[in-house]
């Protein structure tokens, strides 16, 4: 070999694998042309294609999107998938399908360069908009009883209205005002992005911290940003809205709310009163329908209560 990049006591030809006397004797130049594929190829370590990449990407996104450990991937995905190939196609397709990089740490980078590349086309869509967009944010706490933050925001983006999750990030001390406004100002200034003067309107909680008259996130924005309109979410509107109905509308609406609470306090009630659905051919218990939608459905739901109370009162 070429004594310009390598140093040894020996010389090794291409298909010669080193020994480990050998490759603690080895120098080689990092500005070398050859030096990347020469190191990677020599100790071992073949250079990845693209195909098998590119299939652990989409193995890690459907992972993250089932919410599922990223342990399964290597435990059950791969040795599930390399049977069945073994079984359809043979074992030289399996032989193909093993060299899939799908280990815990693989699909935990992998699921973080998506998920960074996610980012980035949302803040580049957002700097490209001709319009202004909006952002609702949202202060909860975890079960580790630490405080995040949640922000999403609305935008055009070629002609089509989008709303993204953008980012979540931990209030590590108080949950101030200031510290939520100091969060957004680091995260848009990392992205290069001046968010306060494209932002049109702004939706939060009722909470002090957000909607204070003096010292709230939502005065805080508008000293620096008056045109911004603030808005409640929505459910705290529909918390507003239920305190000013009607009398008739408020005593319909506090039966249901007891009828419904009185199903769910008890897991035997529940299941019960599925079971009683089941019996009568409910239409109304599907996941995407509700008991509002329609007056028909109502009076379904009080025939049934009725007649649920009267099995009850006779032991049935």
């Amino acid at each position: 070999m070429d004594n310009g990049w390598m140093n040894s006591e020996r010389e090794t030809t291409p298909g010669e694998e080193m020994n480990s006397r050998d490759l603690k004797k080895v120098t080689i130049s990092e500005e070398s042309p050859v030096f990347e594929i020469w190191n990677i190829n020599k100790l071992g370590f073949g250079i990845p294609q693209k195909p098998l990449v590119e299939a652990s990407f989409r193995v890690a996104y459907r992972i993250a999107k089932s919410k599922k450990p990223h342990t399964i991937g290597e435990t059950l995905i791969k040795p599930c998938a390399l049977e069945m190939v073994e079984l359809v196609c043979g074992l030289e397709q399996r032989k193909k399908l093993e060299a899939i990089p799908l280990s815990n740490d693989v699909i935990q980078s992998r699921i973080v360069e998506i998920s960074c590349n996610i980012l980035k086309q949302i803040i580049n869509e957002l700097k490209a908009s001709p319009f202004p967009f909006s952002m609702q944010l949202d202060e909860t706490t975890d079960i580790s009883n630490c405080s995040q933050l949640l922000v999403f925001v609305r935008y055009v983006s070629a002609d089509t209205i989008k709303e993204e999750f953008l980012f979540c990030e931990p209030l590590l001390q108080t949950t101030k005002a200031v510290d939520v406004l100091a969060i957004l100002n680091v995260f848009f200034s990392k992205h290069d992005f001046d968010w306060k003067q494209k932002l049109h309107s702004l939706c939060t909680d009722g909470a002090p911290a957000m909607l204070g008259n003096k010292s709230g996130f939502a005065h805080l924005v508008k000293k620096e940003a008056p045109n911004v309109i603030v808005t409640h979410c929505f459910l705290h509107r529909h918390a507003l809205a239920t305190k000013t109905l009607p009398t008739s509308l408020i005593d319909v609406l506090s039966i249901v709310i007891k009828t419904v609470n009185f199903i769910r306090s008890r897991a035997l009630n529940h299941r019960l009163f599925k079971t009683l659905c089941q019996e009568m051919n409910a239409e109304h218990e599907g996941p995407d329908t509700t008991i509002m939608d329609a007056s028909e459905k109502l009076q379904a739901f009080l025939s049934k209560m009725s007649v649920w109370k009267i099995r009850i009162q006779n032991g049935i």
